[in-house]
């Protein structure tokens, strides 16, 4: 039976005219940054980024990555601040990070990224080595490029593609140097069945063999180390967790080349849960800063909410994350619904004379029961919608605009 292989990259590779359309968007609004940037006596130029630089780019995903490049002669300004004064005619948001960047938001989703011209010399800040992973991609035969895209692709579907500390997947850069590692899509999945915890890949032999001992302790916590092409002393995966790590090895393991449907993303079946519990959505959305800490403080909410529903019986949860809207969907799958105003709480053994002693003080009705004292208690909140509606007023910091079913 002949792969389905080509047939998926079909799907996901964006057909010439919607790279030709989306291209010269972006390279009018390139045009139009530079112009600014001449307006306001800034010596820096506008550089196409990320997966539309490398042509490894997704069909209908508009994120593209601009550096703002800037000579060496800069070196000590702050070129953030004058990044933002070229900007000043869009509406955009800064965000905080080594360096502060930028995104504005429209059609496309544009990241802006002020970067040095650090040609022969040792980077300031770390986003300065960004360009130079560029090129390294760019550099490479087509048919890495669209291997590349299904990689992305099959992470995407899976919900493990990105290092932010919400997911701690694989990201775009990691998913690059792995597939120019093992020379293709197909070579990779091959070599991931054989992968166990703490994987090392030095893709230029840069440690020999003891990158585990020359590298910082805190860099290689992870289950994968992947000695970053152009900076030795980096482990490019660092980001990447447990989970993300074992799912990834696990789909390698289950591979079809004739499934497409690995790479499609499965909406969750509301209707077929349902069937097996008590089903509970809630909607909720953190509009304050980058989307790793939207999405972080919103999973933190998420886990509290499942801490506080364990006496209902937890099924099964999930949720799912909109990187652009900063909006999620908690859903959680219980036993019940409702609980017994009152339970029966256990104390200490009756063997402890003190301790029964005090338990007894602190309690108006006790009894003994298998060898424990025990009291009865009176629930705070019975209702599971009620709970969830506590815990998310008592993590409004975290969670906002929130909508329970």
């Amino acid at each position: 039976m002949a792969s389905k292989l080509p047939e998926i990259l079909s799907r996901i590779k964006p057909s010439k005219l919607e790279s030709s359309e989306t291209l010269q968007k972006v390279k009018k609004f390139i045009s139009e940054l530079d112009a600014k940037l001449r307006k306001n006596k800034i010596s820096a130029k506008t550089l196409l980024g990320g997966s539309f630089a490398k042509d490894t780019w997704l069909k209908g995903d508009y994120d593209v990555d601009l550096f703002v490049k800037f000579p060496a002669s800069y070196s000590g300004k702050d070129i953030s601040a004058l990044t933002a004064k070229a900007l000043k005619p869009w509406k955009f948001r800064e965000l905080h990070g080594s360096r502060d960047y930028f995104q504005i938001q429209d059609e496309i989703h544009y990241e802006i990224i002020p970067i040095l011209d650090i040609t022969g010399k040792v980077a300031e800040n770390v986003t300065d080595y960004s360009y130079m992973h560029v090129e390294l991609v760019k550099k490479q035969p087509l048919k890495i490029k669209d291997d590349i895209r299904m990689f992305k692709q099959l992470l995407k579907a899976n919900r493990i593609y990105g290092a932010e500390s919400y997911i701690n997947g694989f990201s775009g850069h990691v998913v690059d140097l792995l597939v120019i590692y093992y020379k293709g899509f197909l070579p990779l999945i091959r070599a991931l069945k054989t992968w166990k915890a703490k994987k090392v890949i030095d893709m230029k032999n840069t440690h020999k063999g003891k990158a585990l001992f020359v590298l910082n302790a805190s860099k290689t916590q992870g289950p994968l180390v992947l000695i970053d092409n152009i900076q030795p002393e980096r482990n490019a995966a660092a980001a990447v967790g447990e989970y993300a790590f074992a799912k990834l090895i696990s789909l390698a393991k289950n591979f079809n080349p004739n499934k497409p449907s690995l790479f499609e993303i499965q909406p969750v079946d509301f209707s077929s849960l349902a069937k097996k519990g008590k089903l509970i959505k809630a909607y909720g959305s953190h509009v304050e800063g980058t989307t790793d800490v939207a999405g972080t403080k919103l999973l933190k909410a998420h886990e509290k909410i499942i801490s506080s529903l364990k006496d209902f019986g937890v099924i099964k949860t999930g949720w799912d994350f909109n990187a652009h809207t900063h909006q999620a969907v908690f859903w959680y799958l219980l036993k019940n619904l409702k609980l017994p105003l009152t339970y029966e709480a256990r104390g200490p053994p009756i063997t402890r004379k003190e301790a029964t002693a005090a338990f007894k003080k602190a309690h108006k009705r006790t009894f003994a029961k298998k060898g424990y004292l025990w009291c009865v208690r009176k629930r705070d909140v019975i209702d599971a919608k009620k709970m969830i509606d506590k815990v998310i007023k008592q993590n409004s910091d975290r969670i906002q605009e929130t909508r329970i079913e």
